[in-house]
């Protein structure tokens, strides 16, 4: 009991003070609607799970319109036209699993990861935001196991420029979660989002403190039971 302890604390601070990216954007895609949802799916090892799934949604149109997203060169972005609003869901699961679940009126599957991603004492996702126009607007991560959520985490943002949207998560939901939802809902026609990077950041200070007391803990029982 005492080497597991020690050794899962070992294992976290490798991590702490190191974020980690889920997701730069560098794997394209690009896809417009005008109506129902669409899914697809890139795989590529600079992304955290191995596959980005990509589900999207057209919310309302009355103009004839469409919502542009675009994947690819450091960026994500999604545009509503006129009369148009829609959402994009980017999921990261296991590897292979849309790949009978792709092309229109389809919905994300929630696929079983056996192996997962996110390392020990992870505890924030932070979205890093290029531009956002119009409002109100939502910005999400949904956690899931067995194909089931089990937490979501929402927010609001203002539209600006060159932000973060940070999404403070206990660790204990990561490390049940087999798979993770990023979620920009744009409701309104003329909403624009642009995203540039998505990434798991580690516990702070207080998580070192708690991981090397843990570790000088077990090093003192260890003391005092040679010396009995």
């Amino acid at each position: 009991m005492k080497k597991t302890v020690a050794t899962l604390a070992l294992a976290s601070l490798h991590y702490l003070g190191h974020a980690m990216i889920i997701d730069n954007f560098t794997v394209p895609y690009s896809k417009t609607l005008t109506s129902g949802t669409f899914v697809d799916y890139q795989t590529d090892a600079s992304l955290l799970s191995g596959e980005r799934d990509v589900e999207t949604e057209i919310l309302s149109n009355s103009g004839g319109g469409a919502a542009h997203l675009a994947i690819g060169g450091g960026q994500i972005s999604l545009r509503n036209d006129a009369g148009v609003g829609s959402m994009v869901r980017l999921e990261y699961d296991g590897v292979g699993d849309e790949i009978n679940n792709t092309g229109p009126g389809r919905s994300l599957i929630h696929a079983f990861n056996p192996n997962n991603p996110f390392p020990l004492g992870s505890s924030r996702v932070v979205v890093h935001v290029d531009r956002l126009v119009g409002a109100p607007m939502e910005v999400a991560v949904h956690l899931y196991r067995d194909g089931v959520r089990t937490f979501q985490y929402g927010r609001n943002p203002s539209p600006g420029e060159n932000f973060t949207i940070n999404f403070n998560i206990f660790p204990a939901n990561l490390r049940e979660c087999d798979s993770m939802q990023v979620y920009f809902y744009l409701p309104l026609p003329l909403q624009e989002i642009v995203v540039s990077k998505v990434e798991i950041v580690p516990e702070g200070n207080s998580a070192l403190f708690l991981l090397t007391g843990g570790i000088v803990l077990g090093y003192r029982k260890h003391l005092r039971s040679k010396r009995q």
